[in-house]
């Protein structure tokens, strides 16, 4: 891994190589990659079988490979394994947001499409208070996935709370992140988020649902809870430009 690492380095540095030349070098490099981490995983299934699934370890070690799973078909051909590892973990930590995230990367849910009924979920408030998603119908709404961490999605957030005026007797606009809850409440005071606020840690599966891979990632769901936009990134007006499609004057 270690001197594949090297020869990526060496890649950016080439002068007078052909484009495709260095596309086929990085392609074979990242086939070999995958085809180590694959035998890494696959011997640390065989160590988590032998393992105590009580350990903080072995909780850490089965979720970086459930991750891989999720994100990458490479990794597909673990997941049955990886499953049997999971269902001997103790119940708290099933519980635990851990858990939920590698149940939800092994289980995946059915994810909803332009058209579909929209996905329903319950979340919290600043103040702790659970909400549905679905209480929110009646007006349009406005779904904006984000984090803290996230530049591109800290830049959408002013264009974000002037939708939110502009547009207040016909949509909601209703931010959901999985940060950590004090994170969430820190950052929400610090950008004005005034706007519906809630949060998922406690549900990590509403992304996956949604079909959210990348973030900002925003959805348009029409008054009667059928999504009729779905789009990831910021671009400065591009909210304003999708809203004006699907929001009559």
């Amino acid at each position: 891994m270690q001197r594949i690492s090297i020869e990526y380095r060496k890649l950016s540095n080439t002068h007078g190589v052909s484009a495709d030349s260095i596309a086929d070098k990085r392609q074979a490099l990242e086939h070999t990659e995958d085809s180590l981490r694959y035998l890494i995983y696959d011997k640390t299934l065989d160590q988590l079988g032998r393992s105590d699934s009580a350990s903080p370890v072995f909780a850490d070690e089965l979720s970086g490979i459930c991750l891989m799973i999720r994100h990458y078909e490479a990794f597909a051909g673990l997941r049955e394994r990886a499953e049997v590892q999971y269902d001997r973990l103790p119940e708290t930590v099933k519980r635990s947001r851990t858990g939920k995230e590698m149940y939800v990367a092994l289980y995946p849910p059915t994810r909803v499409r332009t058209g579909d009924r929209m996905a329903d979920a319950e979340l919290v408030d600043p103040d702790g208070e659970t909400h549905r998603l679905s209480e929110y119908l009646g007006k349009y709404v406005l779904l904006d996935f984000w984090s803290f961490g996230c530049g591109p999605c800290l830049q959408s957030l002013p264009e974000l709370k002037a939708v939110s005026e502009s547009y207040r007797d016909r949509l909601t606009v209703i931010s959901i992140t999985s940060d950590p809850k004090d994170q969430w409440e820190t950052a929400s005071k610090e950008h004005g988020i005034t706007w519906v606020n809630l949060n998922a840690s406690d549900d990590p599966a509403v992304g996956d649902r949604y079909g959210v891979n990348g973030i900002p990632h925003q959805v348009i769901i029409s008054p009667e809870g059928i999504i009729l936009d779905s789009w990831a990134g910021y671009g400065q007006g591009l909210l304003e430009q999708r809203l004006k499609i699907h929001l009559p004057d």
